[in-house]
């Protein structure tokens, strides 16, 4: 997954937060995200001295909640263009909420995140989910890591656990999104399952 956007113009406004985005979720071990709700949007990364820049964004980008100050959320945040930590005007955004005990049928489809697809049907063991994923890291020069998964796994409330040959990959589900972690062991190197994915539409 390209995790680092292309730098925008830098701006000395006062209209937004001035101070880098940093600090972890309040509620430690529980995942708070939201969704960008207006078809466009304007994200900040600022960096020393007040530096900022702007990126735009778009309705379903996500955001991982670390704080929320003065009319803005700061978290990290997913897009079609990259990830990062970014400052989004709380007023943009939208709760994603997670249910504790999904249906089977609220896993089935395909997630994206970047260039990493994982597609989750039905298994022929019941209760069981079958996972087919591929995960690629573009490196200099053309240079290309491929990692994979392939087989089983059973939910457990809102959450999935993989394990293969040495692979471990955990999904948690949330509304339409799932964020993903796997051990480094699923394929090449740099070559991760991992961020938060988006179901993609049918």
């Amino acid at each position: 997954m390209l995790i680092s956007f292309v730098s925008g113009a830098c701006v000395q406004a006062q209209d937004h937060p001035n101070e880098q985005c940093s600090g972890s979720n309040p509620q430690a071990g529980r995942v708070q995200l939201s969704a960008v709700i207006p078809a466009s949007a304007t994200g900040w990364q600022c960096y020393g001295a007040g530096r900022c820049s702007s990126f735009e964004l778009h309705a379903g980008d996500s955001i991982q909640i670390a704080r929320v100050e003065n009319g803005w959320t700061c978290g990290y945040v997913t897009s079609a263009d990259g990830a990062g930590p970014e400052w989004i005007r709380s007023s943009d955004l939208a709760p994603v909420k997670a249910a504790d005990n999904p249906p089977l049928s609220a896993w089935l489809g395909t997630w994206a995140g970047g260039e990493d697809v994982v597609h989750i049907k039905a298994s022929a063991t019941a209760g069981s989910l079958e996972l087919d994923g591929e995960a690629t890291w573009n490196g200099r020069n053309g240079n290309q890591h491929f990692g994979d998964i392939q087989g089983e796994a059973r939910p457990a409330g809102n959450k999935l656990h993989y394990v293969k040959c040495g692979c471990v990959v955990d999904m948690e589900l949330i509304g339409d999104y799932m964020l993903a972690s796997d051990n480094l062991q699923c394929g090449g190197l740099n070559a991760r399952f991992g961020g938060v994915w988006r179901r993609k539409q049918q």
